[in-house]
């Protein structure tokens, strides 16, 4: 009997399990992810900012100009890029992975599904199962995207940031549907690398959950630097040929944009569809 169990093994796994610890809290983590490491670590907040320094590095040659110097020849190379930050990503999720195996808690590779709320049944990933029995416990399984049901949207396969992340060739232009966070980082990373960008917002602004104004602040300068930004759109449809054609609403207005290439970054979703949140007494929003 355990008086913590953490399922997941992520930033916020780690760190509930580490302080569960300190109160000297018999503890154990689950998690059976494929690889160790967590969604922060593997293809969120690490990677995203190590080709952002590669897109922001590429932004700061080509202004050369304005401060008396001359670059010539300046060139991305994807592949290189992804390179550099598959090296970083490994640095980082070896010390995480030396963390959840150091012995201070149980890790159980598996995946857990309550019977209830004190008992989970786990899934060992070498094909056992073993009965977990906890005092309380903790879900930190992390998020996955959600695609709204936009017809032809998921037969256009668009990408997320998943495949922004590992691409090492980029499209010629990509419309990105989303104006929060995701969506903006990977619209600056893509338009640093010379793809023609345009992005689609629901809301009235972009980055509408911070407010201070800091959507319109971001918006002129996306603008400034040739990336179409449209906000207030409605989705309508999406139709695949030789290429995407997006097409939305504004005011009423029926428009349309084609690109090679179309990102999904509108919002994610808990990733707990498969842990038998009822047996535990968990209720779902939404």
């Amino acid at each position: 009997m355990y008086d913590f169990v953490v399922l997941g093994g992520g930033s916020a796994g780690y760190a509930a399990a580490r302080t569960a610890i300190s109160l000297g809290m018999r503890t154990a983590v689950i998690d059976g992810a494929p690889e160790l490491g967590g969604l922060c670590i593997l293809r969120g907040c690490m990677p995203s900012k190590a080709v952002i320094e590669s897109a922001n590095r590429m932004l700061t040659l080509r202004r050369a100009s304005e401060f008396g110097l001359r670059c010539h020849g300046i060139e991305a190379k994807p592949a290189e890029i992804i390179q550099r930050k598959r090296g970083l990503v490994d640095e980082f999720a070896s010390y995480r992975r030396g963390q959840l195996e150091s012995g201070v808690f149980d890790l159980i590779r598996g995946r857990g599904v309550y019977e209830n709320p004190h008992r989970i049944r786990v899934q060992r990933l070498d094909g056992d199962e073993q009965i977990v029995e906890c005092a309380s416990s903790l879900i930190a399984t992390g998020s996955v995207v959600s695609l709204p049901a936009v017809p032809g949207l998921k037969e256009a396969k668009p990408w997320t940031s998943d495949e922004v992340l590992e691409a090492e060739q980029f499209p010629k232009s990509i419309v990105v549907l989303g104006g929060g966070a995701i969506a903006l980082e990977m619209a600056h990373y893509l338009a640093a690398m010379g793809v023609e960008v345009t992005v689609l917002q629901r809301s009235a602004t972009l980055l509408s959950t911070i407010g201070g104004g800091a959507g319109e602040v971001v918006r002129h300068s996306l603008e400034q630097r040739g990336i179409r930004v449209e906000c207030g759109t409605g989705l309508l449809r999406v139709e695949t040929g030789t290429r995407r054609r997006v097409i939305y609403e504004v005011n009423g207005e029926e428009r349309f944009v084609e690109a090679e290439q179309i990102l999904a970054a509108l919002g994610r979703s808990p990733a707990t569809e498969h842990l038998g949140l009822e047996a535990a007494g968990v209720t779902r929003r939404g």
